[in-house]
């Protein structure tokens, strides 16, 4: 049985990717991504990127191949995709009959890990979170490393402010907040509570914190710098206050 398995539980546009890289780049907490999801390409591209060869060793491969010497094991998990990591651990060849017939995801995960941990990732504002989601989505620009030059503000501003749509992507950052809020109460889970404006303001502390949580040392490890450009910008700012004007 392996040490610790964690999931980053979140929702679109708070700062997900950018405490994943970070834990990443540790080098002692896995290389967590979102690794459990109903696309097929998705797990097409996994497979292939680590060589899993065969469907059926999915869950199994992606486990050995992206969990650090120390047996760590990190993911990243949407409350949408919730269900598609509980299908495949309870799918997969290799766990219990006992645990496939029934049981939580936090059961499946015990299985096969003698620590679970979850760290709860979310954004106070949530209206800059929709807005966020909406440019995001229109524009299929999800991240750009820090290090791309120039930054290609055209795509970004080629959008124009629909509220209809802000207005849902508001809506569903909400609902994912209570749907995880009320999976933990069920589950009797006790996470981490992480928000993208700590995570983005205090980076080095937050990354450090994450790692404590886990118990995983941080002795002789350089600062933490952030790999992601951040994407708001002046319209971002202007598109709130827009919307706050037409929903006080």
């Amino acid at each position: 049985m392996r040490p610790l398995a964690y999931i980053v539980c979140t929702s679109p546009r708070t700062g997900s990717t950018l405490l994943c890289q970070g834990l990443y780049h540790s080098g002692r907490a896995g290389a967590p991504a979102e690794f459990f999801d109903h696309r097929t390409e998705v797990e097409e591209y996994w497979r292939r990127h680590y060589g899993i060869d065969r469907e059926s060793d999915y869950v199994s491969g992606i486990i050995l191949a992206t969990s650090t010497s120390n047996g760590v094991f990190g993911t990243k998990l949407h409350w949408s995709t919730l269900l598609d990591m509980y299908r495949a651990l309870r799918g997969s060849p290799d766990s219990p009959s006992s645990v496939r017939q029934g049981g939580s995801l936090n059961d499946l995960l015990h299985q096969r890990f003698s620590t679970v941990r979850y760290v709860w990732l979310r954004r106070r504002n949530k209206v800059a979170q929709g807005i966020s989601h909406f440019k995001a989505s229109r524009t299929s620009v999800w991240e750009l490393p820090a290090a791309l030059q120039p930054h290609p503000m055209e795509q970004l501003t080629s959008v124009d402010f629909d509220l209809r749509l802000i207005d849902k992507c508001v809506e569903w950052a909400h609902i994912y907040d209570n749907e995880w809020e009320a999976y933990f109460q069920r589950r009797h889970i006790t996470p981490m509570q992480l928000f993208y404006e700590d995570l983005s303001s205090a980076y080095n502390q937050s990354l450090r914190a994450v790692l404590g949580f886990l118990d995983i040392p941080d002795v002789g490890l350089p600062d933490f710098v952030p790999q992601l450009k951040r994407l708001a910008d002046e319209t971002s700012v202007k598109w709130e206050q827009q919307y706050r004007a037409l929903r006080p």
